[in-house]
């Protein structure tokens, strides 16, 4: 009987240690016979590192030096899993926990399919376990017809809670780029598995509770740094010329803000954006570089090559 493909499920932990006792073990109660448990802490001030060490044996355990943010977390965890012979990589975040045959159901439609690079598990809400979580539905409402199959939707946004990665996806594409730190790495990895030629897809039967209540913090450097990202999201298309993606990302957002406060307010508010994303001016070189590099090779695979 040919033994089910390896798959390393990686669950990126920061100060979470009330969640992990859920999360960690939906995942090992999974029905799915093949398959690692990786924990990498991201240098928690907290004791969850511990606390795992503690209590949940057979997990592989890692601990960050630093906070190396979602993106290069998730890629240690990523490299480490290839290392060991992982053909599938489930990334998860510290709150949500997994239904019993959630692995399966994935490994089944990658298996099917081997253009889908990146499964996103079914989300339903963490408490109410009948409903689907808010972002989750608006996505999945939002697609098209046509892009619909018995089992998933495709799309071109998704949501980082739950990520299930094929190794060959990897190996063609790359993992995160660390320079968003967090917010958006997801949507930059969508759009350049679309130009290297997979799909993305949201799962209907693999399923995850997420808890989608985690509110972005609305301090001055966080939303710097998310409307940071969201610029440097829309400048890495690499569908389109840098220029071009500069025009339709401000055109884009000044109409957003005139339909919401106005022509004056929404015109003062594009300025507030553009003041919180000066930074990115500094960024362009790099910006420039990845870009290029992204489009002709898979980036991110080893530490030294950022």
């Amino acid at each position: 009987m040919q033994k089910s493909p390896l798959v390393y499920v990686v669950v990126l932990l920061y100060n979470g240690k009330k969640w992990m006792d859920k999360c960690l073990g939906s995942i090992l109660s999974s029905d799915y016979q093949n398959f690692r448990l990786l924990v990498v802490d991201n240098a928690s001030s907290d004791d969850s590192y511990d606390y795992v060490k503690k209590n949940f044996t057979g997990v592989d355990l890692m601990r960050n030096s630093k906070n190396c943010g979602t993106a290069e977390g998730n890629n240690i965890g990523c490299r480490y899993a290839l290392k060991k012979g992982a053909k599938f990589i489930l990334l998860l975040n510290q709150d949500t926990y997994i239904a019993k045959g959630c692995i399966t159901e994935l490994v089944k439609l990658a298996e099917r399919d081997e253009s889908l690079g990146i499964i996103v598990p079914a989300q339903y809400d963490y408490k109410k376990t009948e409903e689907l979580s808010p972002t989750y539905k608006k996505f999945v409402d939002a697609a098209k017809d046509k892009d619909r199959s018995i089992d998933y939707v495709r799309t071109e946004k998704i949501i980082g809670a739950g990520m299930f990665l094929q190794k060959g996806f990897i190996e063609k594409v790359g993992l995160f780029d660390p320079l968003y730190f967090m917010y958006a790495e997801e949507n930059d990895l969508v759009r350049r598995a679309y130009y290297h030629g997979f799909k993305t897809v949201f799962s209907l039967r693999g399923v995850i509770f997420h808890w989608d209540h985690l509110i972005r913090s609305n301090n001055p450097k966080s939303r710097a740094l998310f409307d940071k990202n969201q610029l440097i999201e829309a400048l890495k298309d690499p569908r389109h010329h840098i220029i071009y993606n500069l025009f339709v990302y401000y055109t884009n957002l000044l109409r957003k803000e005139i339909c919401s406060a106005g022509p004056l307010e929404g015109f003062k508010q594009l300025l507030r954006f553009m003041k919180r994303q000066k930074s990115c001016v500094f960024l362009l070189p790099q910006i420039i570089s990845k870009r290029n590099k992204e489009k002709r090779f898979p980036c991110y695979l080893s530490e030294e090559h950022q």
